[in-house]
């Protein structure tokens, strides 16, 4: 068998040297369909990390934006009762730059 691998023939047949293409060994021989399954469960993972990654991203920006909206809130409802003057805007857009 070993010889006849040297001489380039393999086991599947006379002069054929893609031996993990054959039928019976290691290589994908299962026919298009099953590629295509394959490649689609290959892909899977990534794409759900990469959504799941996404949401987790925007709910933590839209989580910031809200913070900071409900801190303006308080900060202006402790400045009039007070009877501080309201903050000025330029100020506020300065500090908060995410918040425009």
């Amino acid at each position: 068998m070993a010889a006849a691998r040297a001489m380039g023939r393999g086991h599947c047949g006379a002069g054929y040297t893609g031996v993990a293409l054959c039928r019976g060994t290691a290589g994908y021989d299962r026919g298009m369909d099953n590629y295509w399954v394959a490649v689609v469960w290959s892909l899977l993972p990534t794409t759900v990390v990469s959504i799941v990654f996404f949401y987790v991203v925007r709910s933590v920006i839209r989580m910031d934006r809200t913070e900071r909206r409900s801190y303006a809130k308080i900060e202006a409802q402790e400045r009039a009762r007070r009877g501080m003057p309201a903050r000025p805007e330029s100020a506020a857009a300065a500090e908060t730059p995410a918040a425009r």
